[in-house]
């Protein structure tokens, strides 16, 4: 059993590696005026974590800063993670607010497919099987994971192949395409407007781990239920949850994130 110095020693280890989520870099005077503890007391510590590759020195300020092997942290974190299970509570989150239906895509090749969902409390619900693919280019949960793409996924994934009418509304021109994922990148999420069967849209926008997108969430529900004021409310209520959801999964604000548009 580890003894109560130990212990102590353990807690004031990670209480420093704590102080690096306000500063970027920190030197050893900083430290133990933040911890008030001795110079000489954090130059060990500090010492330790740099010998296990926590922490790195800036050798031209000759402060420190978080290291690489945080990361091996953070990767057995999500190497162990069911994602879907951190996402279904919010699912429910977002049905008790809307009432609406809630579906969880994911994208395979150029179709999105459902893996999860919740039924709104509504007596009218259209709410398709899971595991059933739709056609990505014609769905709101299909067009918010393309957005997450660059031009040359895209080109690729659609080399060839049609893009398939299945309403009036239906986005058929790949050009026309690009145009509306470059709206959607800009407004946060994605709108399918009666383009996979008439009577029914979907506001969806996506969510992140700790290495990219990973779904898309979706509000869904009859066209006459969604006014304009109700389609601004769905879309900020699921991109407030699925904002929330890439913070739990490992997303951080300000992390890269090049689709080369």
């Amino acid at each position: 059993m580890p003894s109560q110095d130990e212990v102590n020693s353990v807690n004031k280890a990670f209480a420093i590696l704590k102080l690096f989520q306000k500063q970027s870099e920190l030197g050893i005077t900083e430290i133990a005026y933040l911890m008030g503890m001795a110079k000489g007391s954090v130059y060990r510590f500090v010492t330790t974590l740099k010998r296990n590759g926590l922490l790195e020195q800036n050798l031209e300020n000759e402060k420190y800063r978080p290291a690489v092997g945080l990361l091996e942290f953070s990767s057995l974190y999500v190497g162990h993670l069911d994602w879907r299970a951190v996402v279904h509570p919010f699912m429910e989150l977002l049905s008790e607010k809307t009432q609406e239906d809630i579906l969880l895509a994911v994208l395979n090749k150029s179709n999105t497919v459902y893996i999860d969902k919740i039924e709104g409390k509504q007596m009218l619900r259209m709410v398709p099987q899971i595991g059933f693919p739709r056609p990505a280019h014609c769905t709101g949960t299909g067009k918010a994971l393309l957005a997450e793409l660059g031009q040359q996924q895209l080109l690729e994934l659609y080399k060839g192949q049609e893009l398939i009418r299945y309403t009036e509304n239906t986005i058929t021109s790949f050009n026309a395409l690009l145009d509306e994922l470059a709206l959607i990148q800009k407004k946060g999420y994605a709108f399918d407007n009666e383009e996979f069967e008439l009577g029914v849209v979907a506001v969806a926008s996506s969510f992140r781990g700790i290495n990219g997108v990973l779904g898309s969430l979706s509000v869904s529900g009859p066209r006459l239920r969604f006014s304009e004021n109700k389609i601004d409310e769905m879309a900020k209520a699921v991109i407030d949850i699925c904002n929330e959801i890439s913070r739990r999964l490992g997303w951080r604000e300000g992390q890269i994130h090049n689709n080369n548009w």
